[in-house]
């Protein structure tokens, strides 16, 4: 790595240490992070790959600087966003458990996996980068993909290596959306 580029990775490892809230991590990914891993999304997934069942066995995150993209927002289409990232984990198991990237999103063919997969709520974006984690103890596996309105991904190898066991480690102190039950969502409504 260049002396600049380590400098800034050091910054930002240092920094994740004092991220407690979810607030604090979406400043810290489109600040620090950024700098060195430009990207609008990150898209966090845990859970059992290996469960096919149609219900959603999945979790997520997302921390966007797009204004209709959030959490919540997933929840509304589930079976498509579960099956987006069925397709991604298969895509990161064939590149043998390696991150991988998917540049000019907007012009692979309408007839690719992945485009017919991807769902509307991210049409905005030009690229994504997947990086993927085995969780051993808990035996679920997590998927983070950042997308970006940029039509390449440029990302050197080893920065990943070095800086994704720390975005881990800060998704995982921090409390991440849970979908509402009918009829807390009912309540919510109501109130609007």
């Amino acid at each position: 790595l260049r002396a600049d580029l380590s400098e800034k990775l050091f910054s930002i490892i240092a920094s994740s240490y004092a991220i407690n809230k979810h607030i604090d991590f979406y400043n810290w990914l489109q600040t620090s992070v950024n700098a060195v891993l430009p990207h609008n999304m990150l898209l966090a997934c845990w859970g059992d790959f290996n469960n096919n069942s149609q219900k959603s066995n999945f979790n997520y995150d997302v921390a966007s600087n797009s204004a209709n993209i959030n959490t919540h927002a997933l929840f509304d289409s589930p079976e498509k966003v579960d099956r987006f990232m069925r397709h991604l984990h298969n895509a990161w198991l064939d590149n043998n458990f390696r991150w991988l990237t998917v540049n000019n999103l907007d012009k692979v063919d309408i007839n690719d996996e992945i485009k017919s997969l991807l769902p509307e709520i991210f049409n905005e974006f030009k690229s994504l980068l997947v990086y993927g984690l085995s969780d051993i103890r808990s035996c679920n596996q997590c998927l983070y993909v950042f997308f970006s309105k940029d039509e390449t991904f440029k990302v050197q190898d080893s920065l990943m290596g070095l800086l994704m066991p720390h975005i881990d480690n800060v998704l995982r102190k921090i409390q991440h959306v849970e979908p509402l039950d009918s009829l807390e969502a009912e309540r919510i409504a109501t109130i609007k």
